[in-house]
């Protein structure tokens, strides 16, 4: 294709003849023309697969820079965010990589990914592999979010994309040697009054303060038939899909993730296999397999864990099933529950305000309440009745045309040809519960949000 005039392939950044991009040169010119505040309302295509090592993005190379961001102009914040159309019709972006030994002042910040920055935009049909991000304590606290595709989104449509093993690696430390949260999102990071659908993370492995399988955090968001697999770890806070979220509606979703937390600095550690904190939210037929591990080894500090959610308030969940039967929580006072972790229902001796309605938990999954359909910990059905597609279909109201139920298999999404449905897990060898019981009150505990 010859040069074009707009230093694309083609087009003219219309709907009707959109600007094309072939090469990883015109993939960069996108991030100058975001900076230089070029993308409202403009329409990108890609036409081709692109490996970003072609341009000496990679180790022992250069940074990718990311499309849109938070920049530093006149020692102040710049918000220079993309805020146009991107289809990538389904080609495969590969080679991303970011490792920042420092932020230099012309270098986007706060947030990174192959966008760092969108608003009012539209993101659909990109595929993402092999992305290595890894932000060390030099940079912590100028870089705090990071995921391959999305660092930071706002009134943004990401719509049937993904991330194909993608690796983020995160340092806890900031370079003053405080403490910074930083965030991981195997796909995306912050999520603000969005909406995402038909995406996937898959094999994700992330390691930060908090990590989550999809998106770190949401507000006023609505996240359908996505799903997540692979690993993570926190310290602060873990979650199969999102680590944080309020007012979003998850439906139609599943985690298929082994979960670690340990906080060594931290009064407690939360994780959980859907959301770990949860306000104001709807989770509705999602489903979640794999493990979950936290470990607190301060004195007299917590861990909770739950198996859709750890804590929060004034949330819905129906019809979900939680499949996992490995959750453990290693603290001086360690809370659990199979639904949701029980200290996540009670602070300061209040009841907090939750609905849960037709939820079911594997049977070789101890729970800390009674195992009811409209409780806490859900009620129990053994491994044998998940393996049949009449369970999903008359239990827990799953339907044929958003989920391949199949006998002897659990559920995957039909939008997706790249998913990997999660398998059974076996029993753990030895029971791997805490027994919470002796420490319900203990020492006067004053359970409270931090």
């Amino acid at each position: 294709i010859e040069a074009h005039a707009s230093g694309y392939a083609n087009g003219n950044g219309t709907a009707a003849s959109p600007y094309e991009i072939t090469t990883a040169v015109q993939l960069a010119k996108l991030a100058e023309d975001t900076e230089s505040s070029l993308t409202k309302g403009k329409y990108y295509v890609l036409s081709s697969n692109i490996n970003l090592a072609d341009i000496g993005v990679g180790a022992g190379g250069k940074n990718w820079r990311p499309i849109g961001g938070y920049y530093a102009v006149s020692n102040k914040v710049a918000n220079l965010p993309f805020e146009g159309n991107f289809d990538g019709q389904n080609y495969t972006i590969s080679g991303l990589y970011m490792a920042y030994s420092n932020v230099e002042m012309n270098m986007p910040r706060y947030s990174i990914g192959l966008f760092g920055l969108t608003e009012n935009a539209l993101i659909e049909n990109v595929k993402i592999r092999d992305a290595v991000i890894n932000i060390p304590a030099e940079t912590t606290g100028e870089i705090n979010t990071a995921a391959p595709l999305i660092g930071s989104a706002k009134n943004t449509t990401v719509s049937n994309c993904s991330a194909i093993n993608p690796k983020v690696t995160m340092s806890l430390l900031a370079k003053d040697g405080g403490v910074s949260a930083t965030c991981a999102g195997g796909l995306v990071g912050d999520f603000s009054s969005n909406t995402m659908q038909y995406c996937s993370a898959i094999n994700v492995n992330l390691k930060a303060a908090i990590s989550a399988g999809l998106v770190s955090d949401t507000s006023a968001t609505t996240i359908n038939k996505s799903y997540a697999t692979g690993k993570i770890e926190g310290q602060f806070s873990a979650a199969g899909l999102i680590e944080s979220s309020q007012n979003t509606v998850i439906e139609d979703c599943y985690a298929d993730i082994s979960i670690y937390a340990n906080s060594l600095t931290y009064t407690g550690v939360s994780g959980a296999g859907i959301v770990s904190e949860s306000y104001k939210d709807k989770i509705i037929r999602c489903y979640v397999n794999g493990s979950i591990h936290l470990k607190n080894s301060r004195d007299g500090d917590w861990a909770w864990a739950g198996g859709i959610v750890s804590k929060g308030e004034d949330t819905i969940i129906e019809d979900c099933a939680v499949l996992m039967n490995d959750i453990r929580c290693e603290a001086e006072f360690p809370s659990l529950g199979r639904i949701i972790n029980e200290r996540g229902i009670i602070t300061n001796g209040l009841e907090i305000t939750w609905i849960c309605i037709n939820n079911y938990a594997i049977d070789t999954l101890s729970g800390s309440l009674e195992a009811t359909l409209n409780g806490v910990d859900g009620e129990s059905v053994n491994k044998a009745e998940t393996l049949t597609a009449d369970f999903w279909k008359s239990k827990l109201s799953f339907n044929s045309s958003t989920w391949n139920l199949t006998d002897g298999e659990y559920p995957t999404l039909t939008n997706s040809n790249t998913q990997v449905g999660p398998k059974p897990q076996e029993p753990y060898g030895q029971t791997p519960f805490i027994d919470i019981n002796s420490h319900w009150g203990a020492a006067n505990i004053e359970w409270v949000y931090n």
